[in-house]
């Protein structure tokens, strides 16, 4: 999968060599950069699919490496700061997978234990407006 989708990239790196090395009469190089397109036999669009599938795996691999994170302690700010978002948006990111999850795969979802993150204590100060993420 990831050969494929490098394949649109690659194909646009060797066609640039390519078109440089004839503009500079280099024949060897351009010889070099005609066979590794001919290897290259996919287009960016071909590509595309290849992509989808990368992000659509990376997503929910994010999403138990959240709830590993939580179960080893981390707190939402700490997450939301490794993926590069605020607190609040990385824990609505991870309920919203939980909702996915139970809407799609009821049947194969435990939803207790993807919950738990979610749901758990915090200590903290004060009244809670913020869904329980105050501290965590």
């Amino acid at each position: 999968m990831l050969d494929l989708w490098n394949a649109a990239p690659d194909r646009q790196r060797w066609q640039r060599i390519l078109d440089r090395a004839v503009a500079d009469d280099d024949d060897a190089t351009a010889e070099v950069a005609r066979g590794a397109l001919a290897e290259v036999d996919a287009s960016a669009l071909d590509s595309l699919p290849a992509n989808a599938r990368i992000v659509r795996l990376l997503t929910g691999w994010r999403w138990f490496v959240m709830q590993q994170a939580r179960e080893e302690g981390a707190s939402w700010a700490q997450i939301g700061d490794a993926l590069g978002m605020s607190r609040q948006s990385a824990w609505e990111w991870y309920k919203r997978q939980i909702e996915v999850q139970e809407q799609h795969v009821a049947d194969l979802h435990d939803a207790d234990p993807s919950r738990r993150p979610v749901m758990r204590p915090v200590a903290r100060a004060g009244p809670s407006v913020d869904g329980g993420l105050r501290g965590r």
